[in-house]
């Protein structure tokens, strides 16, 4: 079985794939590639070729993963060994690789869709603050610290771009009964850096939450917008996924 490194960290890939290789240059075209690391398989199609005035070769693919786990893809483009969220996941997504003396992620092109079910954050501070959203939208009040094992991430799903380093997601979406909420912006995969601002949408009264995310965001909240039921919060996440930081975005357009 093949390793595969990225940012020093090891992935384990075995694969099984059926290739036409042009005998006059080299070049390889895949008419079916099966990636199997982790508890996740991808399905690939796609060619290894070259062009003129390039020095080497660049690979072009079309992925999917019909039924995959999102710390597997984690662990592959970040070389995390703690990815910062666990959960099912779906995508399809077109990669380009071109040659060149950049490491693995500045070089990587990708864009494409996914969808995240049951998702959680590996991180209690990351976590915490996602959890008392969902209570609050159900009008629950916990004073404890312990995590609920339920999430608003188990209906995600959105459009992610990467260039140069850099990954780009948007239309964002996640969901829970009573909580919608919609987030846009950047994560550097060099640096670990995110730049996110969005708006949750809920039915529940915010201010009855009373701890968690309301002890970072929301003491000077109450009900920040009302428009008719729905009260509308825009939020921002900055920082890393180890050491996030939540803060109400007051800038931003409504």
């Amino acid at each position: 079985m093949p390793d595969f490194k990225v940012s020093g960290s090891v992935v384990h890939l075995a694969s099984n794939f059926h290739a036409v290789i042009d005998g006059t240059n080299g070049d390889t075209y895949l008419t079916h590639v099966e990636s199997h690391f982790g508890r996740t398989t991808v399905i690939s199609q796609g060619d290894v070729k070259g062009h003129p005035g390039q020095h080497g070769k660049t690979v072009r693919l079309t992925m999917s993963v019909s039924q995959g786990r999102i710390e597997d893809l984690l662990r592959l483009f970040t070389g995390s060994a703690r990815p910062a969220e666990t959960g099912e996941v779906r995508l399809r997504t077109k990669v380009e690789l071109p040659p060149g003396p950049q490491g693995f992620l500045t070089r990587l092109r990708l864009d494409g869709e996914f969808g995240i079910g049951g998702g959680r954050f590996t991180d209690p501070r990351v976590q915490m603050p996602v959890n008392r959203l969902a209570e609050s939208a159900r009008g629950e009040t916990k004073d404890q610290e312990e995590v609920d094992p339920s999430t608003v991430l188990s209906n995600l799903k959105g459009h992610v771009s990467a260039n140069g380093g850099i990954a780009k997601l948007s239309s964002i979406s996640f969901t829970e009964p009573g909580t919608l909420a919609e987030v846009e912006g950047t994560y550097n995969l060099i640096d670990k850096k995110l730049n996110l601002r969005g708006v949750l949408h809920t039915r529940g009264k915010l201010a009855d939450t009373t701890s968690g995310f309301k002890s970072v965001v929301l003491k000077a909240l109450g009900p920040f917008i009302k428009k008719k039921s729905i009260t509308v919060v825009p939020f921002a996440i900055t920082g890393t996924p180890s050491d996030p930081s939540f803060a109400l975005d007051l800038d931003a357009k409504r």
